[in-house]
């Protein structure tokens, strides 16, 4: 059930990751389900997770792997 008040952003996530069809697939099923929301590739660089995974602390994230 969608709730009217809430956008959902999700995504995945690495490097590379431009290669992914888990937007076209995720957002696709977004809409077939009514969902407010979209699923985005989240390029992180080659560089290390750390200073990305402080960043996720600071959403209200459900997940990150």
């Amino acid at each position: 059930m969608a709730h009217p008040d809430r956008f959902l952003l999700a995504g995945v996530m690495g490097w590379p990751v431009m290669h992914s069809r888990s937007p076209m697939l995720h957002n696709y099923w977004f809409k077939q389900h009514d969902l407010a929301g979209t699923y985005v590739p989240l390029r992180s660089g080659p560089e290390p997770r750390r200073g990305l995974a402080r960043a996720f602390t600071r959403w209200d994230s459900r997940a990150a792997t």
